[in-house]
């Protein structure tokens, strides 16, 4: 596991690090072990293991360029339930 993604995981908000748009997802579990787990070309996902029962859930999921952009990543993310409002990307 990266440490932008751990980072985003622990801030509990998305992160653009690099190619990769980190969206941490089912903010209100605390998990164990987490483990990244490869889901296809461009996208991987977070999980671990939930306190108290053990269930694995997903912590965050990391889309990469150039197979994801933000506005795809929003998509999925939204429409897979993961998060509640679309993804806004902050400007300096």
């Amino acid at each position: 596991m990266r440490a932008s993604e751990r980072e985003a995981i622990e801030n509990a908000e998305p992160v653009r690090s690099g190619r990769s748009i980190i969206v941490p997802v089912n903010l209100t579990y605390e998990c164990a072990e987490l483990r990244a787990v490869k889901l296809g070309e461009g996208l991987r996902g977070i999980f671990g293991a939930r306190h108290g029962d053990g269930a694995v859930v997903a912590k965050a999921l990391c889309f990469s360029e150039p197979q994801y952009d933000l506005s795809l990543a929003n998509d999925y993310a939204l429409r897979w339930g993961f998060i509640p409002e679309p993804l806004v990307e902050a400007t300096t």
